[in-house]
């Protein structure tokens, strides 16, 4: 039987307290109760725990000095700014519960984005055009 869902907001858009409240969250959905996380960060590249800075960004990004930060529970390189509304599920387990998660996501968001939907993660250079 699935975790609970609990739903937190982080009022702070500093990219490590953001970073480090994920990481708090990850260490409960270890106990077993699993979180829905929602914040802003400023202007900052967010890089998972498996991946290469310089295979992630282009040149230009990098000559940029965008400030950039690793996160512990994994996922891909992410830009952040105060543009963007930033989500993450924190739940024990693998993957294995991505399409329920994306699912109950996309009926929540539907009202406020009509035509929403979940689509394959698109990778390579075509997904590093800005950077």
């Amino acid at each position: 039987m699935p975790n609970e869902l609990r739903f937190a907001v982080s009022f702070f858009d500093d990219p490590p307290r953001n970073l480090a409240g994920e990481e708090y969250l990850r260490e409960h959905a270890a106990r077993g109760i699993d979180s829905f996380l929602l914040y802003i960060n400023k202007h900052s590249i967010v890089i998972g725990r498996n991946q290469d800075l310089n295979q992630e960004l282009t040149n230009e990004a990098l000559s940029e000095a965008v400030p950039s930060y690793r996160r512990r529970t994994g996922g891909g390189t992410v830009y952040h700014d105060e543009g963007n509304l930033n989500w993450s599920f924190v739940v024990s387990g693998g993957l294995e519960r991505r399409a329920e998660l994306l699912a109950w996501l996309i009926a929540a968001l539907g009202p406020l984005a009509p035509g929403l939907r979940s689509e394959e993660r698109r990778v390579g250079k075509e997904c590093r055009s800005r950077w």
